[in-house]
């Protein structure tokens, strides 16, 4: 998908309702959801200022889109209950 070798990665956790907290995403290119620990739909927010959108709808459970990352972005996950998700960001 892209050329670049991952230089973060990031792991958001699910709280009991399914939601995880906003976290700031490293410098880099490219930011993409791996999955996650138990499998299932989940949806991907983006924050920046004062303005927050889903950027992707993953049906499957398995990757994400591949986003461009930019400077003061945050990245929140809502899915499944207590899960670990992996969001990888390249160089």
């Amino acid at each position: 998908m892209y050329p670049n070798p991952c230089r973060h990665l990031i792991q958001l956790r699910t709280d009991g309702t399914g939601k995880s907290a906003l976290t700031r995403l490293p410098s880099g290119r490219w930011w993409q959801v791996l999955g996650s620990t138990t499998g299932g739909a989940y949806q991907v927010f983006l924050s920046w200022g004062n303005t927050t959108a889903q950027f992707d709808n993953v049906a499957t459970g398995f990757h994400s889109d591949a986003f461009v990352a930019f400077p003061d972005a945050f990245v929140s996950i809502t899915g499944q209950p207590n899960a670990t998700f992996f969001v990888a960001v390249s160089e």
